[in-house]
């Protein structure tokens, strides 16, 4: 038998952590500014410590000094499951968290009972707005469309069921004539 090997990179974002830096660019321009090489080898402003957002987040991007640009906080996530779970995160600073987590619509955001919205972030996935200080967040997906599908369908299983059990009473009942 074969085995395999596996590696860990030390140089991989983490699935959620804190971004203090941020621009604004189109859907379309985000992908260009992406595959940009200096925007991936630029010391300053780069993928690293710059996160591309399509919409302007609901807050100010903090006046981080140049020694403390690559740092970031390291989110914890709490109870995953695919379309249920929470992130906890201690921001330094005001920011965004950036979730390594496929961008829908449907994703929702929340703390403490309040939404906070979701910006679609590096063309691809997604990030909330948060102030500094500590948070848990919860991301669910919530599909209006599957939703009213699954009732659907459950029904339609119902009525099937029901007609199944009237046709094999009557089945049997043809089956076994009264005398």
């Amino acid at each position: 038998t074969s085995r395999g090997v596996l590696y860990r990179s030390d140089s991989a974002f983490p699935r959620a952590r804190s971004f203090h830096r941020w621009e604004t660019a189109s859907h379309k321009a985000a992908l260009e500014k992406l595959k940009d090489q200096k925007f991936q080898s630029d010391s300053l402003i780069n993928y690293r410590n710059t996160l591309i957002v399509e919409k302007e987040p609901s807050i100010s991007m903090p006046n981080i000094p140049d020694s403390l640009r690559m740092a970031y906080s390291r989110g914890r996530i709490v109870n995953n499951q695919y379309d249920d779970f929470y992130v906890e995160i201690d921001m330094p600073y005001d920011g965004l968290l950036f979730l390594s987590q496929n961008w829908h619509p449907y994703w929702k955001a929340e703390e403490d009972g309040d939404e906070i919205p979701i910006l679609r972030a590096n063309y691809a996935f997604i990030s909330v707005p948060l102030g500094a200080g500590r948070h848990k967040v919860h991301f669910k997906y919530e599909s209006k469309i599957w939703n009213i599908s699954a009732k659907v369908s459950i029904v339609v299983f119902a009525i099937s069921f029901i007609l199944l059990l009237v046709s094999i009473i009557f089945h049997s009942r043809d089956d076994n004539p009264k005398k």
